[in-house]
């Protein structure tokens, strides 16, 4: 299983949220548990969202397409990445 943050990550930093557990995610193919999940409190989950949206307001929607492709394929590489074993 992977050892994957399961914190939630916020402006730039992990945050503790210890109202919540964690949930397994669950390969539907195998049926088989491949990450822990942390679940998040809803005053959590709003200051993601409020962060997010804060984030698109005032540079995300801003970037061209191209720059965009790029900061997302960069982080799909850095996430396969990490999940590589060792």
């Amino acid at each position: 299983m992977s050892h994957a943050p399961t914190h939630p990550f916020i402006d730039g930093q992990f945050r503790e949220d210890r109202s919540s557990g964690t949930f397994p995610l669950v390969n539907p193919a195998t049926e088989e548990a491949w990450a822990e999940l942390g679940q998040v409190s809803e005053t959590v989950a709003n200051q993601a969202i409020e962060s997010a949206y804060e984030s698109f307001e005032s540079s995300w929607r801003d970037l061209a397409p191209g720059a965009r492709a790029r900061i997302l394929f960069d982080i799909a590489a850095e996430i396969r990445h990490r999940l590589e074993p060792v």
